[in-house]
């Protein structure tokens, strides 16, 4: 991860061990819903399409655009909706295994910033 920041545990995350001693799991990447709402390509590819019709963002590299919606539906499975001055840091686990799926072809990504 980019900064300290970043390299936070999903179990330090109320909203997220609430989901994950729910299951049974110890980690948010091996929670059962996760695969569905941040790693299925039809999942995010549709999810793409409303946010490009909602905010007119094209994102051309496919990789890229299902990173990004990954996050966003990580965001609003956890905590439902956050504003667009409201973030939250991810955690390094979720990250990382969405980074695994949907790979940069240089190796390069942006990480979390905070609202301009």
């Amino acid at each position: 991860m980019g900064s300290i920041r970043e390299c936070r545990c999903c179990q330090e995350i109320p909203e997220m061990e609430s989901l994950t001693v729910s299951t049974g799991v110890g980690c948010i990447t091996d929670h059962p819903g996760f695969r569905s709402v941040c790693l299925d390509h039809y999942v995010l590819e549709t999810c793409y399409h409303w946010y490009n019709q909602q905010y007119g963002r094209a994102i051309q590299d496919a990789n890229e655009r299902f990173r990004y919606v990954a996050y966003r539906m990580l965001v609003r499975w956890v905590w439902k909706w956050l504003g667009r001055d409201i973030r939250v840091t991810l955690p390094a686990c979720a990250v990382a295994r969405i980074r695994e799926q949907f790979p940069s072809a240089d190796g390069q990504y942006v990480g979390y910033r905070d609202p301009e």
